[in-house]
């Protein structure tokens, strides 16, 4: 009795070991891990990744359901392993999905989910449970889940699985590389062979594309004498690999990663009943305009006017041309609407319910802003926008567009609006929304491209006045002003700070005291100014009685950011910029300049970028100007390699010094 008690303990023993914890065997089922898994401290294919998808597998199976037409099913398995402990927050997972309270919808069932760890030497596996799992509503039109794996901490690894159910046939972009790298991927898609999806790759990884028929069953069709049986064959489509390299987005200058992000996009185009017999989707971008036009939360919107009327006349009542209509409506929705973070083309409770409560959509409150723009007599249209990080679509996609701005047409000359951000202006959108192109709807059968890179160039312009104190620090005054983007940044960042925060900002960026600080808001928001008066005794070396000045002192790269030797991204600056310094520098009296920084001129190809370096020598005082110019919002990826050559030079540049030897000591 005693050794039949003994076997069945070992055999327990080992069946537990088995299922989640076996020693070397690759373990691709749910819930089960190996050892050697767990106890990798480095990813074997990138030693200095924080995180890792040992396993990402997504299938997508498309059927047809009696009652509710066509179910799309969306199964996932993703296990995650964590090398560091400043990454442990990758143990909760947020699942956001399109479920609004009425018609066609997304859900989520069936979650799983482990966290194994080590603890004191021993294989631990804690089960998420459903007191792990949370739902809640976003807004009328999306929810999310979120799961808190239990006891996740360096070196753990966590396994989840869960299904999405659809009844809509939409297919999510389907990504190739995340953030972390993959160590075995595969997504699958598949699709009665009488639906067709349009694919379209995006990004630089590729993964070749398996495709296979596969016969999945029969089912009836038709009626009466038309009756007959139909075998359904599935188009399977198979993207699998190993090893996959994290999307390294570490480069500077890539401020929207999803634009890039490697994938494949299935967009519905048609559907055959019978042989002869279709529905065609979405065919043409004036297609998807026309439909989004047609919906009740998009173009009925835009034609309801009472509830805004007396506000309106009120607004504009001392405009006298029609520029100063477009600044005072748009500074009146701006101010009275404020935006409640949700992101999408479609009204989500009516625009008289957001101008009623001062509070609204994206859409609802730049729809109100064209509907009075319109009102106002004024050609005025909405833009269907995709943010940047809903990324771009090169082909025709309902999910294409998620975002509205306005656009108002004065002689000509397009002015775009978006008043869902305190502080964008007239042809400065915010950041989100500047992304290549979006689509004015025009009418409801006609819409056209419209440009979102902005025009106009964004100023920083420094004034620095300095010079060496009589206890050897330098002094000066340091007199800033920014135009156009560079003011909304400015203003953003020093909104409702005070001085003291202000200043303290100043000095932990800078090897500076500041003395005093303040500044100077112009009514026109389109320029901002501030100053302060510093000291410091670390902006210039000493050797015997030489001294040496960095002329732009704190105010310069002191390295090159851009070090790798290719890129494939492009070098995104999101507006055409320019940066300029000018210095005064007051040399002691008696002192002698023994060196100076020559001038220079620099250029690339095609003027994308040009840098100009300029030195006078004056009795007492020796002046600098630097300024970098970018002509353009983006500089394309075959130019960096002539880029990074250039913007080394315009470091090198800056780091020159101006060699002074002091008078000597009486």
């Amino acid at each position: 009795m005693h050794k039949i008690t003994t076997f069945i303990i070992l055999l327990a023993s080992l069946i537990s070991t088995h299922i989640f914890a076996q020693e070397d065997t690759k373990i691709e089922h749910f819930g089960s891990i190996t050892i050697k898994e767990l106890n990798t401290t480095k990813c074997p294919i990138d030693t200095t990744a924080k995180a890792a998808f040992l396993i990402n597998k997504i299938e997508y199976i498309l059927k047809e359901d009696d009652e509710k037409g066509y179910i799309l099913i969306k199964n996932v398995h993703q296990r995650i392993k964590i090398y560091s402990s400043d990454k442990t927050q990758l143990g909760n997972i947020t699942l956001k999905y399109y479920s609004p309270k009425e018609g066609k919808k997304k859900w989520i069932e069936e979650i799983e989910g482990y966290t194994f760890y080590n603890e004191d030497g021993s294989l631990k596996r804690e089960k998420v449970t459903q007191e792990n799992i949370f739902e809640e509503r976003v807004n009328k039109y999306y929810k999310r889940t979120k799961v808190a794996f239990p006891k996740v901490k360096e070196g753990a690894i966590i396994d989840l699985k869960y299904t999405q159910y659809s009844d809509l046939i939409a297919i999510d972009f389907i990504p190739f590389q995340e953030d972390y790298p993959t160590i075995d991927y595969k997504a699958t898609v598949a699709i009665p062979d009488y639906i067709i999806f349009l694919k379209k790759r995006k990004g630089l990884y590729k993964i070749d594309m398996q495709e296979e028929k596969v016969t999945a069953s029969s089912e009836s069709i038709g009626s009466g004498p038309y009756s007959g049986t139909r075998t359904v064959v599935n188009n399977v489509y198979t993207f699998e690999d190993q090893n996959i390299p994290a999307f390294n987005t570490r480069e500077p200058r890539i401020y929207s990663v999803e634009i890039y992000r490697p994938g494949i996009d299935f967009e519905l185009a048609r559907i055959y009943s019978t042989q002869h017999s279709y529905k065609d989707f979405t065919s043409t971008w004036e297609n998807v305009c026309k439909t989004i036009s047609k919906s009740p939360n998009f173009g009925n919107q835009l034609k309801k006017g009472s509830y805004y009327k007396e506000d309106l006349e009120r607004v504009i009542a001392n405009c006298k041309t029609d520029l100063d209509k477009v600044n005072a409506i748009f500074d009146f929705v701006q101010q009275h609407i404020k935006w409640n973070q949700y992101i999408g083309i479609k009204s989500n409770d009516g625009v008289k319910k957001a101008y009623k409560d001062h509070v609204g959509s994206c859409a609802e409150i730049n729809m109100i802003l064209t509907a009075m723009l319109r009102d106002a007599g004024l050609n005025a249209n909405p833009v269907l926008v995709s943010t940047r990080d809903n990324g771009v679509r090169t082909f025709p996609t309902l999910n294409g567009f998620n975002y509205i701005i306005s656009i108002v047409h004065l002689e000509d000359k397009p002015i775009l609006l978006d008043a869902t951000d305190d502080f964008a202006l007239p042809n400065i959108l915010p950041f989100r929304a500047i992304n290549w192109q979006g689509r004015e709807i025009i009418s409801k059968n006609k819409s056209e491209w419209v440009n979102l890179n902005p025009v106009n160039y964004a100023k920083k312009i420094t004034s620095i006045s300095m010079g060496l104190n009589s206890d050897g620090a330098i002094k000066g005054v340091v007199r800033r002003t920014f135009t156009n983007h560079e003011s909304k940044k400015f203003r953003e960042n020093s909104y409702l700070k005070s001085d003291e925060k202000l200043i303290t900002k100043i000095e932990d960026k800078y090897p500076l005291s500041v003395d005093r600080y303040s500044i100077r808001s112009p009514k026109n928001r389109a320029v901002s100014r501030d100053m302060f008066q510093f000291h410091s005794d670390k902006l210039y070396s000493r050797i015997d009685n030489k001294m040496y000045v960095r002329p732009l002192i704190c105010f310069r790269e002191d390295y090159n950011p851009f070090k790798s030797k290719k890129r494939v991204y492009p070098i995104d600056y999101v507006y055409p910029q320019i940066e300029k310094y000018i210095i005064t520098f007051a040399i002691p009296k008696g002192a002698t300049i023994n060196s100076l920084p020559e001038d220079i001129n620099l250029e690339m190809s095609d003027q994308l970028c040009t840098y100009s370096y300029k030195v006078k020598k004056l009795e007492g005082a020796v002046v600098v100007e630097s300024e970098l110019r970018v002509n353009t919002s983006a500089i394309p990826s075959e130019y960096y390699t002539e880029f990074r050559e250039f913007y080394q030079k315009v470091v090198d540049k800056q780091n020159e010094t101006i060699g002074i030897t002091e008078p000597e000591q009486v």
